[in-house]
């Protein structure tokens, strides 16, 4: 027990009777105070004729801010729309093609066969997602694939599925 005294004492929750004539120097202990300096900026200064930006900063650093920097991004252009109807496997290579050079494309899948359609939309979903760009269904077996920085219209949207229901089938080449 003389351990849980000497511990509630030394938390100083309880008093020990043997500790009274012992005199801790706390202050000894304590890591060493240190002063606050003030250090120049560590740049390198370069000579060069002129004074430099290094030297200016070195001479008054409130003087200089950070400036405000903004993501430029441009208005999206009017990009005009591929279609493909693909017959093999291959052809995933012209959607892959045309996706990378920022062109929207129709991938029109009506007529191929059930696992070769699969095959197809994986292809060009997991394209489509790597490129940072959005799948779209415009009717049963008929995509739309946009590129990240490509934005295809509401209207340019409702007038493809417009043409694909008057027709009764998909987009076909025009």
């Amino acid at each position: 027990m003389p351990g849980l005294k000497r511990a509630l004492a030394w938390l100083g929750i309880t008093e020990d009777d043997e500790m009274d004539g012992e005199v801790t120097d706390l202050e000894s202990t304590a890591p060493p105070s240190y002063e606050r300096r003030e250090q120049s900026p560590r740049v390198q200064v370069v000579s060069g004729g002129g004074s430099s930006v290094a030297e200016q900063l070195r001479e008054d650093p409130q003087e200089h801010r950070a400036a405000v920097l903004r993501p430029f991004n441009p208005q999206p252009e009017r990009a005009k729309i591929h279609l493909v109807l693909p017959t093999k496997y291959a052809d995933v290579q012209e959607i892959g093609d045309r996706m990378k050079s920022d062109q929207p494309v129709i991938i029109n899948l009506e007529g191929v066969d059930r696992d070769l359609r699969r095959r197809i939309i994986d292809f060009s979903s997991g394209l489509t997602y790597a490129l940072g760009g959005k799948v779209k269904e415009i009717s049963t077996s008929v995509y739309l694939l946009s590129p990240a920085r490509v934005e295809v219209a509401d209207e340019e949207m409702f007038r493809m599925r417009q043409r694909t229901v008057a027709k009764g089938v998909g987009l076909h080449g025009s």
